[in-house]
């Protein structure tokens, strides 16, 4: 229950800062809009939320889950908020900081969807897909591809997490190497109906793992 309450008061903020910069970004005034975005995620996290301008996603991860054991949840409304600074940050022309900000949404919503398993992660789909839309100009850091790969196992789209698999594995890391192993031997112990709506098949899988065994370092 208190889980719950905790979950309701994060929405309860994130909802009434949406409302602010709705009517802000109706009146151009993008620079106030995101002062409310800093307002709220002070709230939320009770940081300084400046400090998401200059440390990275695994840093601003790894300090907020040492310090809140309701992190998973936090995670989520955290990468709903980034999101809209990205979006804020696009409409005031910024489009460096844009992009930033939508890194670090896309990382926060994948690590809140893969270790909470207390939501329906279906709720979240559309706006980790939007998300996903504003960055595919852009060519991403090898280890937000890899939260890439793991969001599209959890989401059955088996195809797009292999077709990121071979953007990837020439980049002579291990962990990337180890993660798409792991992912083709559990895809060998599903179903092939399972894996044919997500538009792949158990030979392709044993084809994939075959091939990355070029790359094993």
């Amino acid at each position: 229950m208190l889980n719950k309450d905790y979950m309701m008061r994060l929405i309860e903020i994130m909802m009434k800062a949406l409302s602010r910069i709705s009517l802000l970004v109706e009146e151009k005034k993008y620079l106030d809009a995101l002062g409310v975005v800093t307002e709220a995620g002070k709230m939320m996290t009770g940081l300084d939320f400046t400090m998401f301008d200059y440390l990275s996603d695994t840093e601003l991860l790894n300090m907020i889950k040492s310090r809140d054991g309701t992190y998973k949840n936090k995670f989520l409304v955290l990468g709903e908020l980034l999101a809209k600074e990205g979006e804020l940050h696009n409409l005031n022309n910024d489009p460096s900081k844009a992009l930033k900000s939508l890194i670090k949404s896309i990382s926060f919503y994948i690590d809140g969807i893969d270790e909470n398993d207390s939501i329906i992660i279906e709720d979240y789909i559309p706006k980790i897909e939007n998300v996903i839309g504003l960055l595919s100009e852009y060519d991403l850091p090898v280890h937000i591809k890899q939260k890439l790969i793991r969001y599209y196992e959890i989401t059955g789209q088996y195809s797009l997490a292999d077709n990121i698999v071979f953007e990837i594995i020439g980049e002579n890391n291990p962990e990337v190497y180890k993660q798409a192993y792991e992912f083709y031997n559990i895809l060998l112990i599903k179903s092939e109906e399972e894996l044919s709506k997500g538009d792949f098949s158990k030979e392709e899988a044993r084809d994939s793992l075959s091939e990355i065994g070029k790359y094993k370092t």
